[in-house]
């Protein structure tokens, strides 16, 4: 499930569109208006926005472009409208957009096409089996973490944290997406439960003493940064 955020003055596309993402287990938040849409990122940064091109206020390329300005990564980006010209899709690839939908648009389209590129922003973890990134080290085959070579006990769910942060370090992750992820969307858990669990894995990985930061982002999540001289392996 990804937080989805669609930007569209039109009510009856904008809730034809709502129930295809929602249908297909994302979480989406609609605006009608830029400055409403604006207001909510600087809150939360959603994992992908829907942006239609003639809005009021201001276009749909100028929010692409502001959005990008903001957030440079870790959004994908799809303009949906029915402007159907070369020019426009140029002009919305080279403002920051990552996709370019043409209205009315079928479900089953809209859908590929938004899964296809939240697919490629997220390409490592469901992938991987081992994750080293020393003095750590992840197996997720024996559900197991190395500090050093000496094994740290983590809870379940502190593991599937630990190895989502460690998957995609630098990466600022909602804390709606950790808790889909983590405890599924239909769980009661809050965003306190991952603050205390963020706190133990702090805690028992000694972090801090090896250079590593996972840093709270004020109303946003979390992000693992790594040790300037840290080699990836």
């Amino acid at each position: 499930m990804a937080l989805i955020y669609l930007l569209e003055d039109d009510p009856d596309c904008s809730a034809s569109v709502e129930q295809w993402l929602v249908r297909a287990g994302h979480q989406v938040k609609i605006f009608a208006r830029p400055h409403e849409f604006f207001y909510e990122v600087s809150k939360q940064a959603p994992r992908c926005a829907v942006v239609d091109w003639r809005l009021p206020e201001m276009e749909g390329i100028d929010v692409v472009a502001r959005l990008r300005q903001l957030l440079s990564t870790g959004v994908g980006v799809v303009m949906l409208t029915g402007l159907d010209t070369e020019e426009s899709v140029v002009r919305a690839l080279k403002a920051g957009a990552d996709d370019y939908i043409v209205k009315p648009g079928s479900e089953s389209i809209v859908v590929a096409r938004i899964d296809a590129l939240l697919r490629r922003m997220t390409p490592a973890a469901s992938t991987l089996t081992r994750i080293d990134r020393a003095p750590y080290a992840l197996d997720f085959g024996r559900r197991e973490v190395t500090v050093a070579g000496k094994a740290v006990e983590l809870a379940p769910r502190e593991f599937d944290l630990a190895w989502i942060l460690f998957s995609e370090p630098a990466r600022l992750f909602t804390r709606q997406e950790l808790l889909a992820a983590v405890w599924g969307r239909n769980h009661e858990a809050g965003v306190h439960t991952v603050a205390q669990h963020v706190y133990l894995i702090r805690r028992k990985l000694a972090l801090t003493e090896h250079g590593f930061r996972l840093n709270a982002v004020y109303g946003t999540g979390y992000r693992l940064e790594l040790p300037s001289t840290s080699e990836v392996s």
